[in-house]
């Protein structure tokens, strides 16, 4: 079993936010065995990937927070902002 497997990636993502696009591939590289969950305000943007679940919440970044945990099937939460850089 991959450490991944194990953990539930949660990034809130604001209206027209789209820096969670660049931070996707890297997340594929640094945990590609991790549920990844994007919560945002708006409905599910068509260029999100199907393997990535959107959970569509109330605005503010608490409320979205809460709702990617509340879906999250990982024991383990990983919380990052949209613009998160990882090193690499």
């Amino acid at each position: 079993m991959s450490p991944g497997s194990e953990l539930s990636i949660v990034v809130p993502v604001g209206p027209g936010d789209s820096a969670w696009q660049s931070l996707l591939p890297e997340l594929a590289v640094l945990a590609p065995d991790a549920e990844l969950i994007l919560a945002g305000a708006e409905a599910r943007p068509s260029s999100l990937p199907a393997t990535v679940l959107w959970v569509q919440s109330e605005r503010g970044r608490a409320r979205q927070l809460n709702a990617g945990a509340r879906v999250a099937s990982r024991p383990y939460l990983w919380f990052l902002h949209a613009d998160t850089q990882l090193p690499g």
